[in-house]
């Protein structure tokens, strides 16, 4: 049976950081489209024609959410099989061990050494799911789409330089950033 690979869009993003030693290289990034609302998910779900109700697969969309959440914050992590593993993890102020808790007392409120707490998702690996990096390469068909650069684009409301994110086709690119040869 053949699988329907599913496009997705590369564009290649330079590394402008003249410190790295990946100074001047270009990286393969995913170009995501806008993000789609719970309703939208819903419309998609319901575009395959499942047989339920619409307002039963609403409800049981907006139950997960809200069991995950409450399970997450609660400690527990969650497998949705098929998909993966949701868990949180702290974000502190910690860098290479500094900044962190010097001292230890009874009764420490770490609140202040926790910026946030981050949503972590494991990817499901079981041998029928199999939502790893390559496995969801072998179901891409990949579209190089070009590369991005930044074009000044004003200022923003506290002063600072605000740029505007496009991407120029790779044979535009290519063209505009090759030297003419000296005659």
């Amino acid at each position: 049976m053949a699988i329907n690979k599913i496009p997705v869009k590369i564009s290649l993003r330079k590394n402008e950081n003249a410190k790295s030693p990946a100074y001047g290289k270009f990286y393969p990034v995913v170009e995501n489209e806008e993000t789609i609302s719970t309703r939208a998910l819903l419309e998609h779900i319901m575009s395959h024609g499942l047989g339920y109700p619409r307002s039963v697969v609403q409800g049981v969309l907006t139950q997960v959410a809200e069991c995950l959440t409450e399970l997450l914050l609660q400690g527990q992590p969650v497998k949705l099989d098929g998909f993966g593993t949701f868990k949180l993890s702290a974000i502190s102020d910690q860098v290479n061990g500094v900044g962190g808790i010097a001292t230890l007392t009874p009764g420490l409120d770490v609140r202040p050494y926790i910026k946030g707490l981050r949503l972590v998702v494991i990817p499901d690996n079981t041998d029928l799911d199999k939502l790893t990096s390559a496995s969801n390469l072998s179901k891409a068909a990949i579209t190089l789409v070009g590369v991005v650069e930044r074009e000044a684009a004003g200022q923003t409301s506290t002063g600072n330089a605000k740029t505007e994110r496009i991407i120029t086709p790779l044979d535009v690119y290519i063209a505009k950033n090759t030297p003419e040869p000296e005659p």
